[in-house]
């Protein structure tokens, strides 16, 4: 291939509307469309370039993390450290393959294959360009050990997104020197040396209009988001809330002596089908894991100054470790009486905590 695609992905089971596949190819945004063309029994897909990053003039860069949206109607990504949002109608029809022009010789979609992209995205989030911050990307330490390489999440409704906002002006750039070339060309990055300064690490959320095919007739106090509180002021030295959903792994999960409250990983992020938002946070030793939840409301992510406190609905605690997965899963069930959740609660903490242990939580 001529052309390099970066990434892919097809649209989900809840799309409302025909199935799409995404590809990012330099920094290009395409879509296509399966359609079945008239004079061919065969199904053919329909590329259309839906974002050209030549027509974003003063950014960096193109595309990075482009995903659909649950139903299918809008695709998020970030560029230039900032989240946007556009339709997936529109844009410019591109030969995706098969015959003719417009594609390479292998079918892949080339930025060159047609005209600058027409449909301008909605950027959703602000503050981070140019500021040593970055919004919507996972940080350095969640891709290398923590096996998260997202930074924003979608809600199942497709009404909202979850995204973090990540702060390195504080912490030393390192260079990294490239010398196998004629000329030696000089790397810079903000890189986390153990024992010293990590991110800083936030978690908004922010509302994403119904229709963002008019992204000046969106007004910007809308789009401020939510932020939610990570830690509490003591060092996360907390226990699952009282009249919560009942925690085991040692419900008394203190941080480990001398954690700062606000030196922790965020390491996983997750929607509930409720539409409350979860987070599983560590301290920095990473021997105490909190669960926790927000409800964020009716047209939650409107903008709320303060932060959002949220629950601990678990604390787990291990004597070297808390082991991350990627095995949370939300459904609805009947309710629990709160004697018979007390009950288990007290029957886990007494019976001390396994390494590997199934958790069932009533979040509400």
């Amino acid at each position: 291939m001529s052309v390099g695609i970066t990434n892919y992905e097809w649209t989900g089971p809840g799309c409302t509307g025909p199935k799409r596949v995404l590809v990012v190819s330099q920094g290009n945004l395409f879509v296509g469309t399966c359609e079945t063309d008239a004079s061919s029994p065969a199904r053919q897909v329909i590329f259309h370039k839906l974002f050209d990053k030549r027509s974003s003039a003063g950014l960096k860069g193109g595309v990075v993390d482009p995903h659909f949206s649950p139903d299918g109607t809008k695709i998020a990504f970030v560029q230039d450290s900032e989240l946007y949002v556009i339709p997936v109608q529109g844009g410019s029809a591109v030969d995706g393959g098969g015959g003719g022009g417009g594609g390479d010789r292998d079918g892949a979609p080339t930025p060159e294959s047609s005209s600058a992209a027409v449909t301008t995205p909605l950027q959703v989030t602000f503050g981070a360009r140019a500021s040593g911050k970055t919004n919507g990307l996972a940080d350095f330490i969640a891709q290398e050990e923590m096996d998260r390489y997202r930074g924003y999440w979608w809600s199942p409704d497709s009404s909202r997104i979850a995204f973090i906002e990540v702060d390195e002006s504080h912490i030393p750039e390192f260079q990294i020197m490239h010398q196998g070339k004629e000329q030696v060309v000089v790397e810079s990055h903000r890189y986390p040396f153990a024992g010293e300064a990590n991110a800083r690490i936030r978690l908004g959320v922010v509302s994403v209009p119904r229709d963002v095919s008019d992204p000046a007739s969106v007004p910007r106090a809308t789009l401020e988001p939510q932020w939610l509180r990570l830690h509490n002021d003591n060092g996360n030295n907390e226990d699952v809330d009282s009249g919560g959903a009942g925690g085991a792994g040692g419900a008394g999960g203190a941080a480990a002596s001398g954690d700062d409250a606000s030196d922790f990983y965020l390491a996983r992020v997750d929607w509930l089908v409720d539409g409350s938002v979860v987070a599983q946070v560590q301290n920095r030793a990473q021997d105490v894991l909190w669960l926790r939840q927000y409800h964020l409301g009716d047209g939650g992510g409107g903008g709320g100054a303060q932060e959002l406190a949220g629950r601990v609905l678990l604390v787990d605690k291990a004597k070297y470790w808390t082991n991350l997965h990627k095995n949370l899963r939300s459904f609805f069930a009947p309710p629990v009486a709160a004697s018979a959740a007390a009950a288990a609660a007290a029957a886990a903490a007494e019976s001390g905590v396994a390494e590997d242990q199934l958790y069932l939580l009533w979040t509400s």
